[in-house]
């Protein structure tokens, strides 16, 4: 059973990593097709008014953590602990 629970947690873990490069890259299409223009005066505006679960720092450093780990392969180099004091 504690196998079973391990190798869940660790599933959920990787799946939390790629979810946040998935949205680090859709912030940076965003970004930079300026889409947010239509509906916001700048980037920072959209983020700011989306209220997302995530402040604007943590948005900059989502897109950062995508360009520097954007290939999947890459990702298992920066664990979760790291993402999370994003």
């Amino acid at each position: 059973m504690l196998n079973k629970k391990t190798k869940e947690i660790k599933s959920l873990c990787n799946e939390t990593k790629i979810n946040f490069l998935k949205i680090g890259e859709i912030l940076i299409e965003i970004r930079d097709k300026e889409l947010w223009k239509e509906k916001y005066k700048s980037f920072t505006g959209y983020l700011t008014s989306e209220k997302f679960e995530f402040t604007r720092m943590m948005a900059y450093n989502l897109m950062k953590v995508y360009n520097e780990f954007g290939d999947i392969k890459e990702l298992h180099k920066l664990g979760i602990g790291k993402l999370i004091q994003l």
